[in-house]
């Protein structure tokens, strides 16, 4: 008999429980990343799905309440801003005087073409949990600007007294958000909320969940046969000798 076939039986079971230990933490680590994930997606957002910064207030005694260049999907595959869209911004802005308001989200080159030299403020960072907004005075001037729901470049907008809510499924490219007086009139006194829905990442951790549950039943059969291995390869106790003759 071949004198390496029981070092070989036993290497066997061993390599398949290494095997099965590594996938099992492989599959942990899945599993662990689709539970936060989802706890994300649920715990931290409202019935709808909405993160939320809350309303907070906001004044400038500009013509122009602004973000800075928003620049999306750059490095990001094409299929995620097909019909399905990533994701979902919604923008509140309620006037806090009697001038009714505007709210409009357009591609950055022809935002800034419209307000020219205008001086603004524009927010810098925002941050939901906790919520911190920064914003930066732009210097400019005063010269008056056309009502902006004149303007046909608006990929979303609203106007009008009241509370006014824009809904923007993201798209490829640069964009700006813009809070003005819908008559254009400097001193913008306004209420404020940015929410987002992300339907991805709830997608995403379920499909993670599944991923590290499946993977797991994969390690926990290694880590079973290779348990059985090593039980039935145990050498067996020698046979009791018989005496001489029988």
């Amino acid at each position: 008999m071949d004198s390496t076939t029981p070092s070989t039986h036993r290497t066997l079971p061993v390599a398949g429980i290494v095997t099965g230990g590594i996938v099992a933490l492989i599959a942990l680590v899945l599993l662990l990343a689709g539970g936060g994930l989802l706890w994300a997606s649920t715990a931290k957002t409202d019935d709808n799905g909405w993160w939320t910064s809350g309303e907070h207030r906001y004044a400038t005694s500009t013509r122009v309440l602004t973000t800075q260049k928003l620049d999306i999907g750059a490095d990001a595959p094409a299929w995620m801003f097909g019909s399905d869209h990533v994701a979902d911004v919604r923008v509140r802005a309620t006037s806090t005087g009697a001038t009714p308001v505007f709210v409009g989200v357009g591609p950055t080159r022809k935002v800034q073409a419209y307000l020219g030299q205008a001086a603004r403020v524009e927010l810098t960072d925002l941050d939901f949990d906790p919520f911190r907004a920064d914003f930066t005075r732009r210097a400019g001037d005063n010269t008056a600007l056309a009502r902006p729901a004149s303007q046909g470049f608006w990929a979303a907008s609203s106007s009008g007294t009241g509370r006014r809510s824009v809904d923007w499924p993201i798209r490829r490219g640069s964009w700006s958000v813009v809070v003005m007086n819908a008559d254009a009139s400097p001193g913008v006194s306004v209420r404020l909320s940015a929410s987002a829905k992300v339907p991805l990442v709830h997608d995403v951790a379920v499909g993670l969940l599944i991923a590290g549950g499946v993977i797991g039943t994969g390690a926990g059969i290694l880590l079973a046969l290779g348990g059985t291995g090593l039980r039935r390869r145990r050498p067996l106790p020698p046979a009791p000798s018989l005496p001489v003759g029988v």
